[in-house]
């Protein structure tokens, strides 16, 4: 009875995304066109924008061009009709913005952090960094849905909690999502950022007229995220993307996860620095300040910037490795395209010609059927837009009731 019940609301709720996404996709644009693009009422359309309208999603923004009659009013999101936070947790950093609902950033702010400080440390500082962001902005709290976290763990079927997050330390079973709605007020949604990125990627980025795509996160670790048939895969655990724990060499470094060898332990930058370290190159131990024990993947960019062979030849090796793995997976999961997402790109060619040839030695159809393997175009802020997106995106689909309740709630 409850589903039955419920019905008339959802399908009210689903004509409401519906429409906000018409107006997302071909904005500005008229009632009547947004009519016959959704195969919506006329009568149904008046009556949905004007809730639209009085709860701030829609804006009117002047007239169109006529065709015969009256000239139409033309509508388009309202920029300012609601907000989420967006936040980037890496295990050197956090870093977050108020993202707007048109997906543009408004006030910003970001911290170092210490992986080894432990959750209850870093929970509060996320705490902390998220009400200097919202206070900071000035805006109104009842226009904020949510905060959107990008992290770099890994999650099961419980879409609150981090089962595991190997770059920080006693992160284990930890319910992050659950602990920051009670201490923030307001709904919080979890995802790994490197499917993080894949959401950037579909709604803002290179990916939005792909169907199958893969996007990878080389960073501190080395994550994927995987959209199918223009979906989201999480897999039936959760676990989907995990590409940095797939062992490249048996018998290879220990990763933090356990076994040895995992990608990450070639490709990712602790990696790079550790091979740099070795036997670093007076160019990268000048850039970190002469102790080779203080070196960071910056220092090593910058030096292969200035064609250092010892930082260009590490960054090869993760780029071949990197390319290797991939041309592996795709023969598996046959994408269109592969979206990189890493500092890394600075190096330009110098990493994904390596990339590409090792790639084009493990995929079947290299030629006959090529994979376009491309850098991210969104930037640095790619995460915390991300995260963002997984609030904001509610509105545009029926998932978007939790979220809009409680700020009907407050209203």
């Amino acid at each position: 009875m409850d589903t039955l019940g419920n019905r008339p609301r959802l399908l009210k709720e689903m004509n409401r995304a519906v429409v906000m996404r018409t107006v997302w996709n071909d904005g500005p644009i008229s009632r009547t066109d947004i009519s016959r693009k959704t195969g919506l009422s006329v009568p149904a359309i008046l009556k949905i924008v004007d809730g639209l309208l009085e709860d701030g999603f829609l804006r009117e923004i002047g007239e169109g061009e006529s065709s015969g009659g009256r000239k139409p009013v033309l509508l388009d999101i309202n920029p300012k009709g609601a907000y989420a936070v967006g936040v980037e947790l890496t295990p050197e950093r956090l870093r977050g913005a108020l993202v707007s609902l048109d997906f543009e950033i408004v006030a910003r702010d970001g911290q170092s952090i210490d992986p080894e400080s432990g959750y209850e440390v870093i929970l509060e500082q996320i705490v902390l960094l998220i009400k200097r962001i919202v206070a900071s902005s000035k805006v109104d709290s009842s226009m904020i849905l949510g905060a959107g976290i990008a992290h770099p763990g890994v999650m099961g079927e419980e879409t609150g909690k981090i089962l595991l997050a190997t770059n920080l330390k006693s992160w284990r079973d930890v319910p992050l999502g659950e602990d920051l709605e009670r201490r923030l007020g307001f709904p919080v949604a979890l995802e790994v950022d490197a499917r993080v990125l894949a959401l950037a990627e579909m709604w803002l980025g290179g990916a939005q007229d792909i169907k199958n795509f893969l996007s990878v996160d080389v960073d501190y670790g080395v994550g994927s995220g995987l959209v199918l048939d223009g979906r989201l895969y999480r897999g039936t655990r959760g676990i989907a993307g995990e590409l940095g724990h797939m062992v490249t060499e048996a018998d290879g470094v220990p990763c933090a996860c356990g076994k040895r060898g995992c990608l990450e332990t070639v490709v990712a930058y602790p990696a790079i620095v550790r091979e740099v370290t070795r036997s670093p190159s007076p160019a990268v131990v000048e850039l970190a300040g002469g102790d080779s024990a203080q070196i960071r993947i910056e220092h090593v960019l910058e030096a292969a910037m200035r064609n250092d062979s010892v930082a260009l030849r590490s960054i090869e090796r993760s780029a071949r490795t990197l390319g290797k793995a991939l041309g592996n997976l795709l023969n598996c999961i046959d994408v269109e395209a592969v979206f990189i997402t890493s500092a890394l790109l600075r190096a330009g060619e110098r990493y994904f010609l390596p990339l590409r040839e090792e790639f084009g030695k493990y995929f079947l159809l290299p030629e006959e059927k090529p994979v376009r393997i491309l850098p991210s175009a969104l930037g640095e802020d790619s995460e915390m837009l991300g995260a963002a997106i997984l609030i904001l995106r509610e509105l545009f689909h029926t998932q978007g009731r939790r979220a809009l309740q409680v700020r009907g709630e407050r209203r």
